[in-house]
């Protein structure tokens, strides 16, 4: 499990440093509503706690005034949440478009150059097949979920700092929960790696 977790750490910060100098703006626009997004859980979670109480106050013959002004932010910020995931979305893909077509003409140029011993050259021609089948849209891929995952780690933080003012085992579970799932998408995506490059050398084999 350490070899693969370190294979694709490895892919990963190969891939960052492919991407981003391509794309800068577009990985920091990415970056940047991932975290308004997962920042938001926390903040909903605290605002319908807030309505609840509001409400609870105004049954008991408190006034209305909080309930409608707590529904009205935790509208405001299902808004925001709206916003934001329409903005990743265009972001998400405006860099998919440019990812592909930069490094297919990039995988195109190294094709061209290569001799014919490194085109006959079974090792050379199976990173080549896999390079022109993943570059459309791997590196993007890897990318965007990277973003998922700091989104997914700051949501949790967020809603922990929030939920633990209750209940610190109710938060304790909310945050240990995103980590069985982030170490098996690494493993997952380091083995489908070694599988896609299997494949590639039986293909070309049975040619």
């Amino acid at each position: 499990m350490t070899t693969e977790t370190g294979g694709a750490l490895t892919v990963w910060r190969r891939t960052i440093a492919l991407v981003y100098p391509v794309a800068p703006r577009l990985v920091v626009g990415l970056a940047a509503t991932a975290l308004v997004t997962g920042l938001l859980s926390g903040a909903n979670v605290a605002a319908l706690g807030y309505v609840v109480g509001s409400v609870a106050a105004a049954i008991e013959g408190g006034g209305w005034g909080s309930s409608i002004v707590a529904v009205g932010v935790l509208g405001g910020l299902q808004l925001v949440g709206q916003i934001a995931a329409a903005v990743s979305a265009y972001l998400n893909s405006l860099l998919t478009d440019k990812m592909a077509n930069t490094f297919s003409l990039l995988v195109a140029r190294k094709s061209a150059a290569l001799e014919l011993p490194d085109v006959e050259n079974p090792e050379v021609y199976d990173k080549l097949q896999v390079a022109s089948r993943e570059a459309p849209f791997r590196p993007t891929q890897i990318v965007t979920g990277s973003i998922a995952v700091i989104q997914s780690l700051v949501s949790a933080i967020s809603v922990f700092v929030v939920v633990a003012q209750w209940s610190l085992w109710v938060a304790l579970v909310i945050v240990l929960a995103p980590v069985g799932e982030v170490v098996v998408s690494t493993i997952m995506n380091s083995r489908m790696w070694g599988v896609e490059i299997d494949r590639t050398e039986k293909r070309r084999m049975a040619q």
